[in-house]
């Protein structure tokens, strides 16, 4: 009996549920068999979204997704991708899977589902064809003898078209290709991270070791929505180790007494002058000279935000960059530059290196930004990405309104009450662990985190518990550090919350605590995989060194 046959004999007759207590199996197989390219695969997180958007889309209609007493139907308000994964991968994945016909695997850091090699030559069209409608035939039979749905169609996969994106999916798959063209290589996920986190606060910092493309990044982001030197919207500003205090950036009066604009003021005017636009400025090795010396009054700056205004006639402004004895008698100036504010179309990113050259940041300047680290090295290439394979990728000019924030404070987005306390929730748990140590955080932080997660969620970015994944990382870890014991308890408490396994135990005097944590990660699907693996790494250093921090 050929592969093929097998398969079809495993699958059944459409007139029969035997071997089928739920609708996962069919539900795994129609999608992956409506989903998978040439190879026979299909990425991972693209076939459970499609299974997710499945069910959401017959309770949205008033019907059951699932058995009343199956995980699926008691979390349907508030199905996650994540959700969906774990109920694939135990049921029915891994039977399937041990039956011979599909697997796993790893590409380029992303995960792939596929049909056995064996297996998927031997389909032609035409049999796929014959598997959909049998599989069809069972999923409708199972609603009607189960849930006593009469009346379900057939499920027909659509593959979704740029026209059904949202703006910023269709900004962010832009700025990826607009990069591959320029021959480098981000991860998807890391560009659109990058997005959110300039989306939920103009302020970014960029961290990892020499030479794994920060600045590039930044370059190539701006470049691609329209923003380059030549126009003098993106610009590079390199910190110098002798910057101590605010004039090296904004200015300062001369010994004739006229007032010398700062870089940054001579930006911060172009910007003001032209505010449908977005314009960068990326300080290179901004760690070189003390942070707190050089920018604190733009740091206090930002924290002075409001949105003026209603709908798409709101503007974010700040107050006053300036006090007007800044200028002396200089009147001129004054009236030039004495008007300014942070404008709502800066955005403001920060690459800094971690090493014996550089200082470290104070909560103060943690508090105010996204930190997203860039210490994995990908030197492998894929040729087929670069240039011309990917047609005619060129900048776009794109308004300011397609990235600048939308909410400053949570009463901006208080119709989101249940996202809101959803991320509290998850939050306070964190915090009531951060208190122990003396390293809580603040309203701040919290409004930030939840600010992220409904762009990313509502803008179908990134489901709600991979968004909280990113957050937490960016904006609470780098805060942790230090060298007593109860540093190591602290993080040991965290990484039970973050895989989910709060029954979990490990005792914060073995030194092998980051070992056994790395085969936990190996061995099961955990909720936050990005702390997670954070945490083992500081726990690792911690067993090391006898003290830990975030920075590598």
């Amino acid at each position: 009996m050929s592969n093929s046959d097998n398969f079809l004999e495993y699958i059944g007759p459409p007139d029969s549920l035997h071997g089928y207590q739920r609708s996962y199996k069919m539900l795994l197989l129609i999608h992956m068999l409506g989903l998978v390219d040439s190879e026979g695969k299909v990425q991972q997180d693209v076939l459970y979204k499609s299974i997710q958007q499945f069910y959401m889309d017959r309770n949205n209609k008033g019907l059951k997704a699932e058995a009343d007493n199956s995980d699926i139907q008691r979390g349907i308000d508030n199905l996650t991708i994540d959700t969906v994964g774990r109920i694939m991968d135990t049921n029915p994945f891994r039977v399937i899977k041990d039956k011979g016909f599909i697997n796993k695997k790893t590409i380029d850091d992303l995960d792939y589902i596929y049909f056995e090699p064996a297996l998927w030559q031997e389909f032609k069209p035409e049999d796929i064809d014959n598997l959909k409608d049998i599989l069809n035939k069972k999923l409708k039979l199972y609603y009607k003898t189960y849930l006593g749905d009469e009346n379900m169609d057939n499920f027909e996969f659509v593959r979704e078209t740029n026209e059904t994106k949202t703006d910023s999916e269709k900004i962010v798959e832009h700025i990826t290709k607009y990069i591959l063209s320029q021959g480098f290589q981000y991860d998807e996920n890391e560009i659109t991270n990058f997005y959110l986190s300039l989306k939920s606060k103009p302020f970014v910092l960029l961290a990892g070791i020499s030479g794994t493309g920060k600045s590039k990044l930044v370059q190539l982001f701006a470049e691609a929505v329209g923003a380059t030197s030549e126009n003098e919207r993106y610009n590079i500003i390199p910190v110098r180790p002798d910057w101590s205090d605010p004039s090296d950036l904004l200015g300062y009066r001369d010994i004739e007494g006229n007032f010398q604009p700062g870089p940054l003021t001579t930006i911060i005017k172009k910007a003001t002058d032209n505010p449908e636009l977005p314009y960068f400025v990326c300080l290179d090795e901004m760690n070189l000279a003390r942070v707190e010396y050089y920018f604190s009054d733009i740091l206090s700056i930002i924290e002075t935000r409001k949105l003026v205004g209603e709908g798409s006639d709101s503007v974010v402004t700040t107050d006053k960059l300036f006090k007007s004895e800044a200028f002396g008698n200089d009147n001129e100036s004054r009236e030039e530059y004495g008007h300014l504010r942070l404008p709502d179309n800066l955005y403001i990113i920060g690459t800094v290196n971690m090493d014996e050259t550089t200082f470290p940041f104070s909560k103060k300047v943690l508090d105010r930004a996204n930190t997203i680290e860039f210490n994995k090295i990908k030197l492998a290439v894929n040729f087929d990405d670069f240039g011309g394979n990917l047609g005619e990728t060129g900048p776009v000019k794109i308004s300011n309104t397609e990235i600048r924030s939308k909410y400053i404070k949570l009463l901006d987005c208080i119709e989101e009450q249940e996202h809101i306390e959803k991320v509290i929730y998850i939050l306070e748990n964190i915090n009531t662990s951060l208190e122990r140590v003396g390293l809580q955080f603040g309203y701040r932080i919290r409004d930030e985190i939840i600010f992220y997660s409904l762009y990313a969620v509502n803008e179908n970015l990134m489901d709600f518990y991979a968004a909280m994944d990113y957050a937490i990382k960016q904006k609470i870890l780098p805060r942790i550090q230090g060298s007593n014991l109860s540093i190591k308890e602290v993080l040991i408490e965290l990484f039970m919350f973050f895989v989910g396994d709060i029954s979990k135990r490990y005792d914060a005097l073995d030194n092998e605590v980051s070992i056994k944590m790395h085969e936990y990660i190996r061995e099961n699907t955990v909720d936050y995989p990005l702390c997670a693996e954070k945490i083992c790494k500081m726990v690792g250093r911690y067993e090391l060194d006898g003290f830990t921090t975030f920075w590598e």
